[in-house]
């Protein structure tokens, strides 16, 4: 019978038009929209020196499979620019955090490839519009597994860097917020509610929202989490990734709170 059924079901797949079965088959993406995804790489790719110094420029492909869970079982580059750069390609694209592929809403094993642009002129601009080229802590060194750790893992949690004039965090987005004008009008208040992970530079990344309302908060809150830096999370005297989360409320009397939540899983991904 087991037989019969795996045979049935190979049939029904080969009798179905290719059309049907695209329209049912949903690709593997990265868990940040596309909008954040280019903001994510503005704000991460840095550009090797070695190849700033020979002017090299081009755009690294590179080829990956992942599990149904989304994680990355293998990549390798299958368009190359110069070892360097490369090798600097493939160092960010280990940061991105994957969708995995669904068959009939079933996620599956997949294939993908992934482009990185190297341009010396876009890079000046990036470099311009973030403020830095690099930014390193040197307190401690860094963990380069990539493993990303929950609160309960860690011995010291990830800070904001603010300010003092701004009072704290809460302080902060209660005097950058802008309030929708949309959401005022309409008299929309909520909250929503953000997932990231801060890298081991402090910059938050992999970005993708869990609670939303309407009216263009959403967008708010997603510009307002860009603009702050950290101090990243420590584990056993060393730099790590750490996942993390802020819910910030939004009300037409003006109390904009805000609470940063970590990640309260043992694991680490």
């Amino acid at each position: 019978m087991k037989t019969a059924t795996i045979f049935l079901s190979f049939l029904v797949w080969i009798l179905l038009p290719s059309e049907a079965i695209s329209q049912s088959y949903k690709a593997p993406s990265p868990v940040m929209t596309k909008k954040l995804l280019k903001d994510f790489i503005q704000a991460h790719l840095v550009y090797p020196e070695k190849a700033k110094s020979n002017l090299t420029e081009g755009e690294v492909l590179i080829k990956y499979s992942l599990d149904e869970k989304g994680h990355v079982t293998k990549r390798w580059v299958a368009k190359h620019v110069a070892p360097e750069i490369d090798s600097a390609a493939l160092h960010l694209f280990d940061l991105i955090l994957w969708n995995p592929a669904t068959l009939y809403g079933k996620a599956v094993e997949s294939q993908g490839e992934f482009e990185i642009n190297y341009r010396l002129k876009k890079y000046q601009k990036y470099l311009k519009s973030r403020g830095y080229e690099q930014i390193s802590h040197d307190a401690y060194p860094v963990d380069t597994s990539n493993i990303i750790y929950g609160r309960t893992q860690l011995d010291v949690l990830p800070e904001p860097l603010i300010e003092e004039r701004y009072d704290g965090l809460e302080g902060f987005i209660s005097n950058e917020m802008n309030y929708p004008e949309e959401a005022q009008r309409l008299g929309i208040k909520g909250s929503v509610k953000l997932s990231f992970i801060i890298e081991v530079n402090g910059i938050p990344s992999n970005i993708y929202v869990e609670e939303t309302v309407g009216g263009g908060c959403c967008e708010e809150s997603l510009r307002i989490l860009q603009l702050i830096k950290w101090t990243p999370g420590i584990k056993d005297e060393t730099y790590v990734r750490t996942s993390y989360e802020l819910t910030i409320h939004f009300n037409t009397a003006g109390d904009h709170r805000s609470i940063y939540i970590p990640n309260q899983s043992n694991s680490g991904l």
